[in-house]
């Protein structure tokens, strides 16, 4: 019976390491329609932006869409266990045999219920600087307030204490079923095998608050006509988020990516009609270099969790993140005077999978799985700036403020996350 409540428990198990590689490749990544658009020289901006964004369902490696749980929602039945265990499948057998009502199919069901949320907030301070009027440079510091709310539930029912009454002693039967009244399977049990007694904590709410990964922006229009520009966008991003991951915490993952990355982009502007409507495309790579990563895996690949009470069983890992392809096309169009403005554009982000590697001989390539991932995304944004008015002395300072929403289309791999952003910038 032991051995039959562990390969229930590692079934449960092993569908929760898919969640936590589902949350492990959350992000989200607040991304604007692109423009050509550089600060005058000597002129400053301050900005804050604020987004905010719900995780509950992902895009599976067919394009569907799922719930982050659905594979912890399952029902196990004795047939289950049967597999893991002989003595098990000959209880079944003999009981169904016994009556047409297969009393070995009714004598035992676990039903597994599961609800996980993530909800991420980002609040970003930034200052800009015009240092020509075709090169600016941008400071990002952004800070993750990150909550997850979870809720596991094992409703268990046993029909061994009504069958044995029913059937009395018949010594093989007899001995079966008192095994399945005596193991008291519970919730409780399946915490103590998945969890505790590996030195993980049971799954449940918590948040957390830290700095994440500040960016070092610069844009450089590099050519500029009257109806079209191009320009060149970088972006460091570097690896200072603080908030220390709790391994015993399998639903806790890093507010950053933790490793240094790069991303270049080629930016266009076409106004069709100036001041009025004008469009804008962009193409953006990201390189991530090397970095290091403390987790915690079983060296059988057909082990669902590690044993955090075996030290080889945690390592700091060598990771490399896939490469990252961002295409963005958007539309511009300026209501009145340059005061109120509408943006929309489409996204198509694609990103190689990660690779690990280590020396204790763990299973590193579950933890390239899932990694590899597309999405295809759109974004709306109204827009309202001061700047008309400040120029014609009827404002007191030059300010923009704009409302934007991201809305996921499709993918595969990535998680289903919509979000809404609130950006405010201050010229000086």
């Amino acid at each position: 019976m032991t051995q039959c409540v562990k390969y229930q428990a590692q079934m449960w198990a092993k569908a929760l390491r898919g969640l936590w590689i589902i949350l492990g490749v959350a992000s989200a990544p607040l991304y604007a329609l692109v423009t050509t658009d550089a600060l005058p020289k000597g002129v400053r901006a301050g900005a804050f932006v604020m987004g905010k964004g719900v995780v509950s369902h992902s895009f599976n490696e067919g394009g569907k869409l799922d719930s982050i749980v659905s594979p912890l929602n399952r029902s196990v039945t004795l047939d289950d266990l049967a597999e893991a265990e002989p003595q098990i499948a000959d209880l079944e057998k003999i009981l169904n045999g016994m009556s047409a009502e297969q009393l070995g199919s009714q004598l035992f069901v676990s039903n597994f219920y599961s609800d996980v949320t993530v909800t991420e907030q980002r609040m970003v301070p930034a200052l800009l600087w015009g240092i020509t009027d075709n090169f600016s440079l941008g400071l990002l510091v952004p800070i993750v307030k990150r909550s997850v709310v979870s809720n596991f539930e094992v409703d268990t029912t046993s029909n061994a204490e009504a069958l044995k009454q029913r059937l009395g002693h018949i010594p093989q039967v007899s001995e079966g079923l008192q095994e399945f009244i005596d193991a008291g399977i519970n919730k409780e049990l399946y915490i103590k095998e998945v969890f505790t007694n590996n030195g993980f904590q049971a799954p449940g709410s918590y948040e957390f608050q830290s700095l994440g990964d500040i960016e070092i922006e610069s844009r450089y229009r590099f050519l500029k006509r009257d109806r079209f520009d191009f320009a060149l966008r970088t972006n460091v991003r570097l690896p200072t988020a603080n908030h220390e991951v709790d391994i015993t915490n399998l639903l806790d993952q890093g507010a950053g990516q933790d490793v240094l990355s790069t991303r270049l982009g080629l930016v266009h502007s076409f106004r069709a009609i100036p001041q009025v409507l004008s469009f804008h495309a962009g193409v953006f790579g990201t390189h991530y270099f090397p970095g290091i990563k403390r987790v915690a895996l079983p060296k059988d690949p057909n082990e669902p969790l590690a044993d955090l009470n075996d030290p080889d069983q945690i390592e700091n890992v060598r990771k490399k993140i896939g490469s990252a392809f961002l295409a963005d096309v958007g539309v511009m169009f300026d209501i009145w005077k340059g005061g109120i403005s509408l943006m929309a554009s489409y996204q198509y982000n694609v990103k190689a999978g990660d690779r690990y590697s280590g020396s204790n001989g763990l299973d590193y390539a579950r933890l390239s799985e899932g990694t590899q991932s597309s999405e295809h995304g759109m974004e709306l944004t109204a827009e309202i700036s001061s700047i008309p008015l400040f120029l014609a002395d009827k404002a007191l300072a030059p300010a923009k403020m704009s409302v934007t929403w991201y809305q996921p289309l499709a993918g595969k791999n990535v998680i289903y996350a919509p979000y809404g952003r609130m950006d405010f910038v201050l010229l000086f």
